[in-house]
Protein backbone atom coordinates (compact mmCIF):
# COMPACT_ATOMS: atom_id res chain seq x y z
CA UNK A 1 0.00 0.00 0.00
CA UNK A 2 1.06 3.58 -0.96
CA UNK A 3 1.70 6.33 1.77
CA UNK A 4 -0.14 9.29 0.59
CA UNK A 5 3.22 11.44 0.01
CA UNK A 6 3.80 8.73 -2.81
CA UNK A 7 0.52 9.03 -4.30
CA UNK A 8 0.77 12.82 -4.43
CA UNK A 9 3.53 12.58 -5.99
CA UNK A 10 2.32 9.96 -8.74
CA UNK A 11 1.38 11.61 -12.37
CA UNK A 12 -2.32 12.22 -13.25
CA UNK A 13 -1.87 9.38 -15.90
CA UNK A 14 -0.39 6.66 -13.33
CA UNK A 15 -3.12 7.34 -11.18
CA UNK A 16 -5.53 6.21 -13.88
CA UNK A 17 -3.43 3.20 -14.61
CA UNK A 18 -3.53 2.32 -10.32
CA UNK A 19 -7.42 2.91 -10.84
CA UNK A 20 -8.45 0.99 -13.57
CA UNK A 21 -6.35 -2.22 -12.43
CA UNK A 22 -9.19 -4.68 -11.52
CA UNK A 23 -6.29 -7.16 -10.20
CA UNK A 24 -5.87 -5.16 -6.81
CA UNK A 25 -8.74 -5.91 -4.13
CA UNK A 26 -10.03 -3.40 -2.13
CA UNK A 27 -9.56 -4.24 1.83
CA UNK A 28 -12.70 -5.86 3.17
CA UNK A 29 -13.58 -3.04 6.16
CA UNK A 30 -13.17 -0.42 3.18
CA UNK A 31 -16.91 -0.60 3.00
CA UNK A 32 -17.76 0.05 6.59
CA UNK A 33 -15.14 2.90 6.30
CA UNK A 34 -17.09 4.39 3.58
CA UNK A 35 -20.42 4.57 5.26
CA UNK A 36 -18.69 5.74 8.29
CA UNK A 37 -17.52 8.72 6.67
CA UNK A 38 -20.27 8.93 4.61
CA UNK A 39 -22.39 9.42 7.75
CA UNK A 40 -19.97 11.43 9.41
CA UNK A 41 -19.92 14.13 6.25
CA UNK A 42 -23.50 15.04 6.95
CA UNK A 43 -23.13 16.55 9.74
CA UNK A 44 -19.88 18.70 8.91
CA UNK A 45 -19.76 22.28 7.94
CA UNK A 46 -19.82 22.25 4.01
CA UNK A 47 -15.61 23.84 3.24
CA UNK A 48 -16.51 27.31 2.76
CA UNK A 49 -14.52 30.41 3.03
CA UNK A 50 -16.95 31.47 5.64
CA UNK A 51 -17.06 30.36 9.12
CA UNK A 52 -20.17 30.49 11.56
CA UNK A 53 -18.31 32.73 13.76
CA UNK A 54 -17.75 34.96 10.65
CA UNK A 55 -20.88 35.40 9.62
CA UNK A 56 -22.21 36.09 12.96
CA UNK A 57 -19.69 38.62 13.28
CA UNK A 58 -20.99 40.55 9.87
CA UNK A 59 -24.27 39.35 10.03
CA UNK A 60 -25.18 40.11 13.38
CA UNK A 61 -24.41 44.22 13.69
CA UNK A 62 -26.33 44.36 10.93
CA UNK A 63 -29.75 42.29 12.12
CA UNK A 64 -29.19 44.98 14.56
CA UNK A 65 -29.15 48.22 12.72
CA UNK A 66 -32.04 46.47 10.36
CA UNK A 67 -34.51 46.08 13.42
CA UNK A 68 -33.14 49.59 14.61
CA UNK A 69 -34.09 51.68 11.37
CA UNK A 70 -37.83 49.15 11.13
CA UNK A 71 -38.54 50.49 14.54
CA UNK A 72 -37.61 53.75 14.19
CA UNK A 73 -39.48 54.18 10.53
CA UNK A 74 -42.00 51.97 12.25
CA UNK A 75 -43.25 54.80 14.80
CA UNK A 76 -45.64 57.82 13.90
CA UNK A 77 -43.55 60.89 13.39
CA UNK A 78 -45.67 62.96 15.51
CA UNK A 79 -44.25 60.72 18.33
CA UNK A 80 -40.45 61.42 17.98
CA UNK A 81 -39.10 64.11 20.47
CA UNK A 82 -35.56 65.40 21.03
CA UNK A 83 -34.63 63.57 24.37
CA UNK A 84 -31.59 65.23 24.82
CA UNK A 85 -31.07 69.79 24.03
CA UNK A 86 -27.17 69.06 23.81
CA UNK A 87 -26.02 67.34 21.15
CA UNK A 88 -22.71 66.21 22.64
CA UNK A 89 -25.00 64.48 25.63
CA UNK A 90 -26.82 62.68 22.66
CA UNK A 91 -23.59 61.42 20.77
CA UNK A 92 -22.34 60.40 24.11
CA UNK A 93 -25.43 58.49 24.83
CA UNK A 94 -25.22 57.02 21.48
CA UNK A 95 -21.27 55.97 21.77
CA UNK A 96 -22.74 54.20 25.29
CA UNK A 97 -25.23 51.98 23.80
CA UNK A 98 -23.17 51.55 20.82
CA UNK A 99 -20.44 50.09 23.59
CA UNK A 100 -23.00 47.94 25.16
CA UNK A 101 -24.08 46.28 21.86
CA UNK A 102 -20.56 46.03 20.96
CA UNK A 103 -19.56 44.28 23.95
CA UNK A 104 -22.67 41.97 24.29
CA UNK A 105 -21.92 40.79 20.46
CA UNK A 106 -18.05 40.25 21.29
CA UNK A 107 -19.49 37.91 24.45
CA UNK A 108 -21.71 36.60 21.48
CA UNK A 109 -19.30 36.07 19.04
CA UNK A 110 -16.40 34.12 21.50
CA UNK A 111 -19.11 32.06 22.12
CA UNK A 112 -19.97 30.56 18.88
CA UNK A 113 -16.15 30.63 18.36
CA UNK A 114 -15.28 28.25 20.86
CA UNK A 115 -18.39 26.14 19.81
CA UNK A 116 -16.51 26.08 16.45
CA UNK A 117 -13.23 25.06 17.85
CA UNK A 118 -15.37 22.35 19.63
CA UNK A 119 -17.09 21.20 16.91
CA UNK A 120 -14.02 21.49 14.52
CA UNK A 121 -11.68 19.32 17.05
CA UNK A 122 -14.58 16.64 17.40
CA UNK A 123 -14.57 16.15 13.49
CA UNK A 124 -10.67 16.13 13.62
CA UNK A 125 -11.01 13.27 16.00
CA UNK A 126 -13.78 11.12 14.30
CA UNK A 127 -11.94 10.77 10.80
CA UNK A 128 -8.55 10.26 12.78
CA UNK A 129 -10.27 7.01 14.04
CA UNK A 130 -11.38 6.41 10.45
CA UNK A 131 -8.14 6.93 9.36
Amino acid sequence: MKTLEEIDQMSLDLLEQVADDESVKAPKELADKVRQTIDIEEFLEPASTLSTAKVIRFAAPLVAVAAAVAIVVSLPSSSLKDTYDDPEMAYAELERTLSYISSKMTASVSMAMEAEANVTARANEIIDEIK
